[in-house]
C-alpha cells in the first residue's frame, strides 16, 4: 500500500541511459500507459500483445529505441482530467511544459538510436517509426516528420515486408505468430502512409498492387493471448480466456475492418487527387472509376458501419469506472473502432463527392450531379461534426483517438460553403455546426498542437470565400443561371472545394489549388454575354434572390474566448517579469514565422502563438500599476532574459548561427 502511494506521488524516476539520466515512469504509470494506448492510438497499437508489451517494457527487454518511443506516445495519456459526471464535462488540464520537455527527451533519444541502428529489417524498427509518427501527428514539427518518414520508407523497401505473404522463405523462417506480428506492423505503417497522402499530399511509399500481406486475424487472441509472464491478476485472467476459448467464441474481427477502411480511403484519395489533372481525359473511364468507388463505399457502409454503431453511453460509463485500466480497453476498444468506421465513412463520401463539384474548362458535369453531391456532403458533414462532439463528451482530450478526428476538417469546409444557405426540407444550421467543430478543436488543442491550427486554416479559407462573394455581385445578372447547380434559392455562389483531395498543407499556389469561385468562370460566360444579360435583365435579379452577407459569420473564428488557446507563461506575479517573458516568446515565434512557407502548418501555428503573446504583452502593459494613471505611458523596458520554449526554436537559432 505504501509503495502505491509513493508511486502515485512520484510518477517519474531517474534512470541512466548511456551515461545520462532520463526520467522514466514508475511501474504504475507505465501500466496505465500500456493499457490505455489501444484506445487513443488504434492503428498504431495494431501489433500490440498487451501481456508481452507490459512485461518487456517493465523489464527493459526491448531495444531502447522502441522503449523510448512507447514512453513518448504514452506519456500524455496519463494527464489528469477531473470529471463532472452530472454534466459530462471535463475540467481539462493542458499539457504542461514538463510533459512536453519529457516527451522531447524520449523522442530525441529514440530517433538518435534509430539513426544508429543497423538492423532496420527488424519489425520493431518500423513499428518505432510509426509510433513516433503518431506522436508527431499531434505536434507541429515537420523536420521530425520528414526524418521519420524517410527512415520508415527505407525500412519497408529494404525489408520487403510489404510482400511478406508472397515469400515462401518467410513462412519457413518464422512461426505463425511472428508472421502475424509482422503483418500487423506493416498494416500499421500502411495506415499512416495513406493518411499522410491525404493530409500532406505525399506519394504512397508502396502501391496497393505491390502489396501481398494478409489482413489481421484473431484479434482477441492476438491482443491478450500468448505467454503471460507477469503475475498481474487482470492480465492473467484475460490471457487465460484468450488462450483457452475457441476462435468462433472470439469477438468480431475489427482490425481487419480497420485496414479495409484505410485501403478504401487511400483509393478514394488517389482518385480525387488525379481526377481533374489527367491530361488524357476519358469520361467513360472516369465515370466507371467513380461508380466503382461509390459501390465500394455503399458496401463498406452496409457491412461495416451500419452493423457496428458506436455506443457513446457505454464509452462514458466504462471510462468513468475503469480509466487507464485493462478493463477499459477490453470493454470499449471495439466501440472506438466503430466510431472510427463511421467517421471514415463520412470523410470518404465528402472527399469523393466533392470531386463532382470541381469545374474544369472543357469538361462537362451535369448540374444534377452537382446538386446531388452538395446534398450528400452536407448530410455527411452534419453527421461527422455531431459524432465528434458526442465522442468528445464521453472521452477527454488525452484519450481522443488520432485517426478520425483530423478527418473532420473537410466538414468544416462544407460548413463554410453552407453559410447563409438553408437547404429546403432540412434545418442545417451551418454557423452552429461550425462553432461546435471549432470549439472541439480548441478543446483538443489542449493536448495536441495540431488542432490549434485547424480554426486558423478554416479562417483562411473563409477569407477566400468572403473575398469572392462581393466580387460575384458584379455578375448578379447571371445568378439565375446558378439555380441549376443550387440546393436553395440563396445558393448562388460556387462552392470552394479542393481540386486535389486535400485542403491542408498546400504550400504553394494556394488559391489555384481550389475550385473556381468566380461565377463568370464557373458558368464559362464571357464578358460580351454578360453585357447582353445585363441589358435584358436590367440588373433586377438580385432583388429576387435572398443573399446573406458572409461577413456575418466571421465572428466564429475571431471571438474573444481565447481560453482554449491560452498558454500559461509563468506563475510569477511580477508584472515586469511577465512582460519580459511574453515579449521574448512573441519575438521567438515571430522569427519562427518567417522561416516557413505561408501556407505550411508551422506558419499557421506560429502565427497563432505570436498573436497570443502579442495580446499578453498588451494586457501586461494595461494592467501594470504604473500605467493605471491619468498620464498613461509604457513603463517597461525591452527584456533581455532568455526562455526555452521548444527544441524547434533551438534548431532554428542554430541554423541562424550557421548562416552568420
Amino acid at each position: 500500500m505504501e509503495r502505491n502511494i509513493h508511486e502515485q506521488q512520484n510518477p517519474l524516476k531517474k534512470s541512466k541511459t548511456n551515461g545520462s539520466e532520463i526520467p522514466l515512469p514508475t511501474n504504475e504509470r507505465l501500466e496505465k500507459m500500456i493499457f490505455a494506448l489501444p484506445i487513443s492510438f488504434p492503428t498504431v497499437m495494431l501489433p500490440v500483445r498487451i501481456p508481452e508489451l507490459y512485461h518487456k517494457m517493465k523489464n527493459r527487454q526491448y531495444p531502447d529505441y522502441f522503449y523510448f518511443s512507447v514512453l513518448t506516445l504514452g506519456n500524455r495519456i496519463c494527464v489528469v482530467n477531473i470529471t463532472d459526471v452530472s454534466q459530462c464535462t471535463w475540467h481539462k488540464t493542458p499539457t504542461t511544459d514538463e510533459d512536453i520537455n519529457l516527451e522531447s527527451l524520449y523522442t530525441e533519444k529514440s530517433i538518435e538510436l534509430l539513426k544508429k541502428e543497423v538492423d532496420i529489417r527488424n519489425p520493431l524498427y518500423l513499428w518505432t517509426c510509426v509510433i513516433l509518427l503518431a506522436h508527431n501527428s499531434r505536434n507541429v514539427d515537420n523536420i521530425v516528420y520528414e526524418i521519420l518518414k524517410g527512415l520508415s520508407s527505407v525500412a519497408v523497401r529494404i525489408s520487403k515486408i510489404y510482400q511478406l505473404d508472397l515469400s515462401k522463405i518467410a513462412k519457413m523462417k518464422y512461426a505463425e505468430e511472428e508472421l502475424e506480428f509482422r503483418r500487423r506492423v506493416f498494416w500499421s505503417f500502411y495506415s499512416f502512409d495513406r493518411l499522410a497522402m491525404f493530409y500532406y499530399g505525399s506519394f504512397p511509399t508502396i502501391q496497393d498492387r505491390d502489396i501481398v500481406v494478409n489482413l489481421p486475424k484473431n484479434d482477441f487472441f492476438w491482443r491478450y493471448g500468448g505467454e503471460c509472464k507477469e503475475k498481474h491478476p487482470d492480465l492473467m485472467l484475460w490471457n487465460n480466456l484468450a488462450n483457452d476459448i475457441d476462435d468462433d467464441q472470439h469477438q468480431k474481427e475489427s482490425h481487419k475492418d480497420l485496414i479495409k477502411a484505410m485501403l478504401l480511403h487511400g483509393k478514394i484519395t488517389l482518385f480525387a487527387r488525379r481526377r481533374w489533372i489527367t491530361k488524357d481525359y476519358n469520361p467513360d473511364d472516369d465515370n466507371s472509376q467513380l461508380i466503382k468507388l461509390i459501390v465500394n463505399i455503399d458496401s463498406y457502409s452496409n457491412n461495416i458501419v451500419i452493423p457496428n454503431s458506436a455506443s457513446f453511453e457505454k464509452i462514458k460509463q466504462v471510462h468513468e469506472k475503469y480509466e487507464n485500466t485493462l478493463r477499459m480497453t477490453i470493454e470499449i476498444e471495439s466501440q472506438i473502432l466503430n466510431y472510427i468506421f463511421d467517421q471514415m465513412h463520412n470523410t470518404m463520401k465528402i472527399v469523393l463527392y466533392q470531386t463532382e463539384m470541381v469545374r474544369v474548362k472543357g469538361r462537362y458535369m451535369h448540374p444534377g450531379r452537382v446538386v446531388s453531391a452538395k446534398n450528400i456532403i452536407s448530410e455527411c458533414a452534419e453527421k461527422q461534426i455531431d459524432l465528434l462532439h458526442n465522442f468528445n463528451q464521453v472521452l477527454p482530450p488525452n484519450h481522443s483517438e488520432n485517426i478520425a478526428s483530423p478527418c473532420t476538417l473537410v466538414s468544416g469546409v462544407v460548413c463554410l460553403n453552407l453559410m447563409g444557405i438553408n437547404p429546403s426540407g432540412r434545418k442545417f444550421d451551418a454557423p452552429l455546426k461550425l462553432k461546435i467543430l471549432t470549439d472541439e478543436y480548441k478543446k483538443m488543442g489542449l493536448q495536441a498542437d495540431l488542432f490549434l491550427v485547424y480554426p486558423l486554416f478554416l479562417n483562411r479559407l473563409s477569407d477566400l470565400i468572403g473575398k469572392a462573394r462581393p466580387e460575384n455581385k458584379k455578375y448578379r445578372m447571371i445568378f439565375e443561371n446558378m439555380k441549376k447547380f443550387s440546393i436553395d434559392e440563396s445558393d448562388v455562389h460556387p462552392w470552394l472545394v479542393s481540386k486535389y483531395a486535400s485542403y491542408f498543407f498546400i504550400k504553394c499556389c494556394f488559391e489555384r489549388s481550389f475550385s473556381i469561385l468566380e461565377i463568370n468562370e464557373y458558368l464559362n460566360v464571357d464578358e460580351s454575354t454578360i453585357s447582353a444579360y445585363s441589358i435584358i435583365s436590367n440588373a433586377g435579379t438580385e432583388g429576387n434572390i435572398n443573399i446573406h452577407s458572409y461577413e456575418n459569420y466571421q465572428h466564429l473564428f475571431t471571438d474573444d474566448e481565447n481560453a482554449a488557446f491560452s498558454i500559461p507563461t509563468s506563475t510569477n506575479t511580477n508584472s515586469i517579469e511577465s512582460y519580459k517573458i511574453n515579449y521574448e516568446l512573441y519575438t521567438k515565434y515571430s522569427q519562427l514565422l518567417k522561416k516557413y512557407p505561408p501556407n505550411s502548418i508551422e506558419s499557421y501555428f506560429f502565427q497563432n502563438m505570436a498573436d497570443i503573446y502579442s495580446s499578453k504583452i498588451v494586457n501586461d502593459i494595461l494592467t501594470n500599476p504604473a500605467n493605471n494613471q491619468n498620464g498613461f505611458e509604457v513603463s517597461f523596458n525591452i527584456p533581455s532574459t532568455s526562455y526555452n520554449i521548444s527544441n524547434l526554436i533551438n534548431r532554428v537559432e542554430d541554423e541562424d548561427d550557421q548562416d552568420d
